[in-house]
Formats: C-alpha cells, sequence, structure tokens
C-alpha cells in the first residue's frame, strides 16, 4: 500500500471523502438539455451568473454538510480546512457559522496560505521544463509519482 493510499482509506472508512466530481457533471447536463443538434443553448450573462452562483452553492452546501457530519460522527471539536477549497469565501463564511453553532472550534490558514494542489504541481512541471526534461505521449496520471528527479 502506497502512503496516499493508507490517507485516503483512513478518510473513508471515516465517511469524509469530500469530493464533488458529480456536481459538474450533473450541472452540465442539466444545460444541454433542449439543445438543439446544432449546438447548446445561447443562455444570456446574467444567466451564466446564476448557475455558476447555483454551482457554488451546491458545492458549499455539500462539503459543508460532509464537513460538519463527520465531525458530529467522530466527535470532532476541532476541524481544520485547508488548500484550495478554503480560499472559497461563501465556503468560509458557511462553515464558520455552522460549526460556531456547534461549538466546533474551526481553523482555517488566510486566503494565502491555501494552496490549490494544481498550481504545486504546475510549479514542479515548469522547474523540469527549464531542465529540458520532457514527457511522452504516454504520460499518464499517477497521484505517487515523486515530485523530486532524484
Amino acid at each position: 500500500m502506497r502512503p496516499g493510499d493508507r490517507r485516503r482509506a483512513y478518510c473513508l472508512q471515516l465517511g469524509c471523502n469530500c469530493r464533488y466530481f458529480p456536481l459538474p457533471r450533473s450541472w452540465g447536463k442539466g444545460l444541454g438539455d433542449g439543445a438543439a443538434a446544432s449546438g447548446p443553448p445561447a443562455i444570456s450573462p446574467q444567466q451564466v451568473r446564476d448557475v455558476c452562483a447555483s454551482f457554488q452553492q451546491a458545492a458549499v452546501d455539500m462539503l459543508v454538510g460532509r464537513v460538519m457530519r463527520a465531525a458530529r460522527d467522530h466527535g470532532l471539536r476541532t476541524v481544520v480546512v485547508a488548500g484550495g477549497v478554503a480560499c472559497n469565501g461563501v465556503f468560509r463564511q458557511a462553515l464558520k457559522a455552522e460549526a460556531e453553532a456547534e461549538g466546533i472550534q474551526l481553523v482555517i490558514p488566510s486566503p494565502a496560505l491555501c494552496t490549490d494542489n494544481a498550481a504545486m504541481i504546475a510549479a514542479a512541471g515548469a522547474i523540469r521544463l527549464r531542465r529540458g526534461e520532457r514527457a511522452g505521449w504516454d504520460l499518464n496520471a499517477a497521484a505517487s509519482l515523486p515530485l523530486h528527479t532524484g
């Protein structure tokens, strides 16, 4: 078992899998309903803003609900949130309100200290690119690839 597998297994064991990949697919399908064969339906800029705000609220509601359920189910009195998602102001406010209502201490670093994994991977890739390293078209995603080159 790889080190990341143990963390993932523990997270799943706790029932706190907070990924929300199904949401974008379901929203995309909803936008495509009734689309003409020639392409997607035309929507106004206000409709785009409404869909984005609705998606954000659905994602926030789901994530806050899962975090709070995990905290209740496991008797946690402190919850720490970090990473790219911790930069989202709507998420931060909603989770803070729920945590305060349940007497749970919430620890969230300032947004300047919350980085997204994609930014870290891009930085590692930029270093390799500067070194002249290139990958072939057969490269595939693998969570356990080392970030260093030995």
